[in-house]
């Protein structure tokens, strides 16, 4: 590569002089001794800091040299995709843009029309005469690596810098207007040199808050405070178009996205999730909703790694989503996001996309509360749960209630790749319905969720109010909280098994508690009891003792054939169609 170290110090040398000669300058003032105690040397960590802080930035033209650690002087000539562009100005890199967008692939080319001179971070100019020496200087600054510049914090000008000789009396003062001024003067240093700045000094951050400093280490705190804290444009990317953390917050919360092209390791997904709305919002929460009205719900952050701008997605149902998207490009309608491991995600939106916002199984799980009849998954207990209360609420929490249990989880309602409707439920604290399940039948005040193999179940009922506008179920609900109660008869399939149960006694308490004392035993059998009337209008009583008690046969759901206030006769059935009788006394 021809890049004559020579050549290069006399031109810094040069436009050192011909630069500074600019300044304001006077000569041979001397400084104060509080001065003196704020000089600094050339090495310092001070005028390293402002050195990176007016450097030339050479991200703004990646489109055409993908290096951040220099730029390209104008003008010059490209041809991107075949087609001839002459580059005067910034505005015109806008073309090569729009011609790289108007094929959606990354197989696009740009060929420079060489010799051309780049700028480097000090100011310094190189003349390039070839791809090879372009690649060679550009290996000296990885993409998205860490260069020289610091971008996330500007110097307000004019500034005053006084330079002393080994006496410490100032040589010359100057009055620097500029990035280019003050960068030249740092590069210009040798080890001997001494620098002082004139307080105070004015720094402005990108979103335009302005810091009043008054010392030297309140100019170290301040630079190396914002350091990596904005994206500074240092990839390679063009179509980012220089968009921030909080424009592209702003962005997304806009309007809801719709999704047109998908890929997960470079597989095209697009099939699967083309149906899916995607609504974010404030509170740091999205929604992926199907024409269906079905919806998912995740979270979703941007923030800054390595100075790239990255789009971080969690849904618990819908784990292709589940990435840190780094940004491709950010365009008024339309975002593009990648990770490295090739997936892709290209969202569009014209703030007329219509979210469903009505969902048959949602509206209805939302509507009073819910009973389980019956419930079996894969290695749980079949029927766990009969006679347990489930409460939907609003913002996808889900509440299980049953004796002295509360256990509280998530659901949400979601389409497989089967194309079914599911109702997942995470609930950590209860294994028999943390399960994704398909829904097999939905009626307004009934539902059975069952899977092809007949390997999960769930059977639900809705109670409203508890039943309490039901003055049969309100009776036979006070009769039993009235007084403790005997196994009067009991007969499973025509076996009278009455007297093993002589002496033991039900007692029946508030809360949905019942606690049955057994006559041979010390232990206390404990579970859940409720009245209601169940879908065929039907009078009935769930049992439901712990699978440690010693009366789980008793559990079920019992169906009242009498009742009088000191007598109940319950009825019910087994798996295999025989009949059980229950009849308790006071």
């Amino acid at each position: 590569m021809r890049v004559d170290l020579k050549y290069i110090v006399y031109v810094g040398l040069m436009v050192m002089i011909l630069s500074l000669s600019s300044c304001q300058k006077e000569k041979h003032v001397v400084i104060q001794d509080e001065e003196q105690e704020e000089s600094l040397i050339a090495s310092s960590e001070t005028i390293n800091l402002l050195a990176r802080t007016s450097s030339n930035d050479g991200s703004w033209d990646n489109i055409i040299d993908s290096c951040s650690c220099f730029d390209v002087n104008f003008p010059y000539t490209v041809w991107a995709n075949e087609t001839e562009i002459e580059i005067e100005s910034k505005a015109d890199l806008i073309q090569i843009e729009e011609i790289f967008d108007a094929i959606d692939t990354d197989s696009n080319s740009l060929i420079i029309d060489y010799p051309i001179t780049v700028v480097m971070g000090d100011y310094t100019e190189v003349i390039i005469d070839s791809k090879d020496e372009m690649l060679a200087l550009a290996k000296l600054c990885q993409e998205g690596g860490i260069d020289d510049d610091i971008e996330c914090i500007d110097i307000v000008y004019p500034i005053t810098i006084y330079s002393f000789d080994t006496n410490i009396q100032i040589l010359d003062n100057y009055t620097l207007n500029n990035d280019f001024e003050l960068r030249r003067l740092i590069a210009g240093l040798n080890e001997k040199d001494r620098l002082s700045i004139q307080f105070p000094l004015t720094f402005k951050e990108n979103n335009g808050n302005e810091i009043i400093v008054n010392s030297i280490e309140e100019v170290n705190n301040t630079i190396t405070a914002v350091i990596d804290q904005c994206d500074e444009d240092d990839d390679d990317d063009y179509n980012d178009d220089d968009y921030t953390k909080e424009s592209l917050d702003a962005l997304l919360v806009e309007c809801p996205w719709s999704i047109i092209e998908f890929e997960k390791s470079a597989i095209n997904q697009i099939d699967h999730y083309a149906k899916y709305v995607l609504v974010f919002s404030d509170d740091n929460i999205v929604k992926a909703t199907d024409e269906d009205g079905n919806m998912v719900v995740g979270e979703w952050n941007t923030r800054i790694v390595a100075n790239d701008l990255v789009v971080e997605i969690h849904f618990n149902y819908l784990e292709d989503f589940n990435k840190q998207w780094h940004v491709y490009e950010i365009k008024k309608g339309k975002v593009k996001f990648y990770t490295k491991e090739q997936s892709k995600i290209v969202l569009i939106t014209d703030c007329q996309i219509e979210v469903p916002d009505k969902n048959p199984l949602r509206d209805t799980l939302l509507h009073c509360e819910w009973l389980i009849n019956s419930n079996k998954a894969e290695g749980q207990i079949p029927n766990k749960l009969i006679g347990y209360k489930l409460v939907f609420n609003e913002d996808q929490t889900v509440v299980m209630s049953g004796g002295q249990i509360v256990s509280e989880g998530n659901w949400n309602i979601m389409i497989n790749e089967q194309e079914n409707v599911i109702l997942a439920i995470t609930m950590n604290h209860e294994q028999s319905l943390h399960y994704a399940w398909p829904l097999e039948i939905l009626e307004e005040d009934y539902l059975i969720f069952s899977d092809t193999a007949n390997t999960s179940k769930l059977e639900m009922q809705r109670v409203c109010n508890n039943n309490e506008e039901d003055p049969n179920v309100v009776e036979i609900r006070n009769s039993m909280l009235s007084d403790y109660w005997h196994i009067y008869g009991y007969i499973d399939d025509e076996r009278d098994l009455t007297q093993e149960y002589e002496g033991d006694v039900i007692t029946f308490l508030g809360g949905d508690k019942v606690s049955m004392e057994l006559s041979q035993a010390t232990i206390t059998n404990v579970g859940l009891w409720r009245v209601s009337r169940n879908v065929e209008n039907l009078l009935i009583v769930y049992l439901n003792f712990d699978e440690t008690s010693e009366r789980t046969e008793l559990n079920g759901i019992w169906e009242v054939v009498e009742y009088t206030a000191n007598h109940l006769l319950l009825t019910a059935h087994n798996e295999d169609g025989t009949l059980r009788n229950l009849t308790l006394q006071k």
